[in-house]
């Protein structure tokens, strides 16, 4: 596994040595792109309803993964 992750990290570099960056609109546009694919805009909350405020999308990630790694009282733990 070891070896193939190395394997393809090489291949990454090469083409990054061999196209670079050149400061070229090409390599800005592409940067631009890739953080707006990766912007989260909108969530639905347990209502099925659409945030879109900045506040309310912090506010449902935080109780998303507040339940998820939260303990619930399931009972008496087995011995």
């Amino acid at each position: 596994m070891d070896q193939i992750a190395v394997m393809w990290y090489q291949k990454a570099r090469m083409d990054q040595l061999r196209d670079g960056d050149r400061n070229t609109k090409f390599f800005h546009m592409s940067t631009i792109i890739r953080r707006r694919f990766n912007r989260i805009e909108a969530l639905r909350d347990r209502d099925d309803l659409w945030c879109t405020e900045e506040t309310m999308i912090k506010r449902l990630v935080v109780e998303h993964f507040r339940d998820l790694f939260s303990v619930n009282d399931t009972g008496p733990v087995p011995p």
